[in-house]
């Protein structure tokens, strides 16, 4: 009886440990997965900068224009 205790206390142990292993690896892959993705910061700056720096065409709204709509949605302004 001692003895079949002893086997699944061992088999007991065996899954936790294969469990960790695997746990750590997926949990290594994320981070070497995570650094390829670059860290992009946008934000609005008062410095005018040219259409090449920025990659796209840039519309600017007025406040009174939004004020002054009807529309509901900022798209349709």
């Amino acid at each position: 009886m001692k003895h079949k205790a002893s086997q699944q206390r061992k088999v007991d142990v065996n899954k936790i440990f294969i469990f960790f292993l695997i746990f750590l690896t997926l949990i290594s892959f994320n981070k070497i997965f995570a650094e390829d993705i670059p860290t992009i910061v946008i934000s609005a700056g008062k410095t005018l900068q040219s259409k090449s720096t920025v990659g796209t065409n840039v519309t600017v709204i007025s406040g009174d224009t939004i004020r002054n709509s009807s529309e509901n949605f900022l798209g349709n302004i």
